[in-house]
């Protein structure tokens, strides 16, 4: 049994566009929008009116801190919102980034899964909160949503994640939600005027079911 099981939005497939065995079954969605309910959180499809709630806690001082400094501006937030709605019409979609909401409506943070074309049973999962609301379980309750969705909608076999290996928030969220350390890329991004090394995480679908099977009830 799942803990705080994710309402899923059933996907639907578009009979106008047609099948390709190379590509996933779900990179022929219809371009309804997706959502995703959990206890306490709703993720669902960005919009423009996004923007501003995006910009500031991208701005924030704490979120930058693992970030280029260049892509934190409000032009970065409006690019960043119009790339995820140009995502979720695109004929193919290959990429599900969805906004972050409490119950209420308030925008707190982004998630997302996107499809490797040319491993089409991989994706890459990326989380990321407002720092106002770190702690509370949040990034953990997402991951769980997002990757579930990816196993048992998305028809996924591999889930993976890179982050910064001195974000030690981020890597006890991947750790969490039961994904293995994979990797370490030693020293291979630059920015901010320092180098920093990445850690590689991964879950495979097996693992996923098998730890759905054996968590105990909410």
């Amino acid at each position: 049994m799942m803990r705080n099981a994710p309402k899923r939005t059933k996907l639907r497939e578009n009979p106008g566009v047609k099948k390709n065995r190379r590509f996933l079954p779900t990179m022929a969605l219809a371009r309804a929008p997706m959502e995703i309910r959990t206890k306490r959180l709703v993720l669902r499809e960005f919009t423009t009116a996004d923007i501003p709630a995006v910009d500031a806690y991208h701005s924030h001082p704490e979120y930058r801190r693992f970030l280029p400094w260049e892509e934190a501006s409000q032009s970065k937030a409006t690019e960043f919102v119009t790339r995820c709605i140009a995502m979720a019409g695109a004929e193919r979609r290959v990429g599900h980034q969805l906004a972050i909401t409490l119950q209420d409506g308030t925008l707190i943070g982004s998630s997302g899964l996107k499809i490797n074309i040319a491993h089409p049973y991989e994706a890459h999962f990326a989380c990321e909160l407002a720092p106002a609301h770190l702690g509370k379980g949040y990034g953990r309750e997402t991951c769980h949503a997002m990757i579930d969705c990816g196993f048992s909608e998305l028809g996924l076999h591999r889930v993976y994640s890179q982050v910064v290996a001195e974000h030690r928030a981020a890597v006890r969220m991947l750790i969490n939600v039961g994904m293995q350390r994979e990797g370490l890329f030693r020293e291979n991004r630059f920015f901010n005027g320092h180098w920093w090394d990445t850690l590689s995480y991964g879950l495979i679908a097996r693992d996923w079911k098998t730890a759905e099977e054996t968590r105990p009830p909410a």
